[in-house]
């Protein structure tokens, strides 16, 4: 799977999480806590993640995973080497 296709399914799972939060509003280096991911999203954004990915995101992964960038650089490694 590419860079491009990780970050969109990436930008729908938080968007669909996020109550109120606009796609203009998610930026690749902004820490998800400043726009309002709080640790029940972050939890529903886990289990999106493994359900899309088919990969398992350890909790120590995920605590380290606070921007859209992290988080795609994180799957794309898993995914691809």
């Amino acid at each position: 799977m590419d860079r491009q296709t990780i970050e969109t399914k990436f930008r729908e799972i938080i968007l669909k999480r996020v109550k109120g939060l606009e796609p203009a509003m998610l930026k690749a280096d902004t820490d998800l806590g400043v726009l309002g991911v709080d640790s029940l999203a972050r939890s529903w954004i886990l289990a999106d993640t493994e359900e899309a990915f088919n990969q398992p995101v350890r909790i120590e992964e995920a605590m380290n995973l606070r921007t859209l960038a992290l988080m795609v650089d994180h799957m794309d490694k898993k995914l691809n080497g």
